[in-house]
């Protein structure tokens, strides 16, 4: 095969790779959505849901086991034979009961942030209509 045909075979399969996506978006230009716009935000909404509710069980679980263990580590403060030791033991439980929900609260603030950040990177991919998304209501979570 000549390099010119190859060339040119090279041209023609770019041309189809390009211009079918771009037929198929079929983008109207008077309001800048493309017919699949729906289906795309309802798709990334639903990533959106599952990353957050993953998160949010991450957040629960968290939270039940530091009440867990500080009613272990509080069970186990009260069986100290002095009040010295029973006041030292209470306190570091209290300080590590404290330090597990503060990292809890921040793994669930991370999480939502990083889930809101993606969701809006992707639903500009969609080119759906101002104001169609549900983004205004974000500020009713946890």
């Amino acid at each position: 095969m000549s390099m010119q045909k190859l060339i040119t075979s090279f041209g023609i399969v770019a041309f189809i790779l390009i211009a079918t996506p771009i037929a198929r978006a079929q983008v109207d230009e008077a309001t800048g959505t493309n017919e699949n716009s729906i289906s795309c935000l309802k798709a990334t909404v639903k990533t959106r849901e599952a990353t957050l509710k993953a998160a949010v069980t991450t957040h629960n679980t968290a939270i039940l086991e530091a009440y867990t263990e500080r009613g272990e580590g509080l069970e186990e403060a009260y069986d100290q034979d002095d009040s010295k030791n029973i006041k030292s033991a209470v306190k570091e439980v209290w300080v590590a009961f404290k330090k597990d929900i503060k990292d809890a609260r921040t793994v669930w603030k991370n999480a939502k942030k990083s889930a809101w950040a993606e969701f809006k990177t992707d639903r500009k991919e969609c080119r759906t209509e101002k104001g169609v998304d549900d983004s205004t209501n974000a500020g009713g979570e946890m």
